[in-house]
């Protein structure tokens, strides 16, 4: 908890618009996971014993994953996708922008090269800046051999676990129906979360100290797309 606490304010100073969004997450000891873990209620799951195997750095940094995944809306965009490999996807995006921004993170986890590229299972993912996680999962779906192996590299080399409601068929991450007011509430989170994540963005501005990458996944987030093959998919089943 310590740790937690210094990394966070060892971020007002370098990393501002990071530090500003990080005080608006519960931070909760949970020692049935793994490593950390998100939802969708604003929540930061960590375990002690591996939070104390990191740095000062590198725990900033994983903080900071944490983070993307709750501000990007990662937890709710998953959809019909492969969980694993969504995750997987969410985790190269949000990572490029860590390195890109000098955050340092743990070794043996998913980390991107300098050149906004990744080499995994025998592929090669490009452009990691100009992608959003779902063209990334796309990409790695058409390349990827699902062996068995290659599924172990992918669940091994992620740092967290996304903790995630099913908003489109109303179910919460253990199958179990949400209630009205749980969907409420979801939803009001999401829009706490944009008009956060735009007064950081101005605060950051006026001082100069944009973070590298941002800029693109905030106005996914302020202008949401929709995936034309979604669209044509819905109007050929309704035909």
């Amino acid at each position: 908890k310590e740790l937690i606490t210094k990394s966070k304010i060892q971020l007002q100073k370098s990393k501002p618009l990071f530090a500003y969004l990080l005080i608006n997450l519960n931070y909760i000891e949970k020692k049935e996971i793994p490593t950390m873990a998100v939802d969708n209620h604003n929540n930061l799951y960590y375990n002690p014993e591996w939070v104390k195997g990191l740095n000062e750095d590198e725990c900033s940094g994983v903080l900071c994953h944490e983070l993307c995944h709750v501000i990007f809306n990662h937890l709710i965009r998953t959809e019909t996708r492969d969980a694993l490999l969504f995750n997987f996807s969410t985790d190269c995006v949000v990572n490029d922008i860590l390195v890109a921004n000098d955050f340092k993170l743990p070794k043996g986890g998913l980390i991107p090269n300098n050149d906004h590229s990744i080499q995994f299972c025998g592929i090669e993912v490009k452009e990691l800046d100009r992608k959003s996680a779902e063209v990334v999962y796309d990409e790695i779906t058409s390349k990827l051999k699902k062996t068995k192996q290659n599924m172990q590299v992918i669940s091994e080399s992620r740092f967290d676990e996304h903790i995630t409601d099913d908003l489109k068929n109303g179910k919460d991450s253990k199958g179990k129906p949400l209630s009205e007011k749980q969907i409420k509430e979801i939803k009001e989170g999401m829009d706490k979360w944009k008009k956060l994540l735009v007064e950081a963005a101005t605060y950051s501005k006026t001082i100069g100290q944009v973070p590298n990458g941002l800029e693109m996944h905030i106005g996914e987030i302020l202008n949401p797309k929709v995936d034309w093959r979604n669209l044509l998919y819905k109007f050929i089943t309704n035909s």
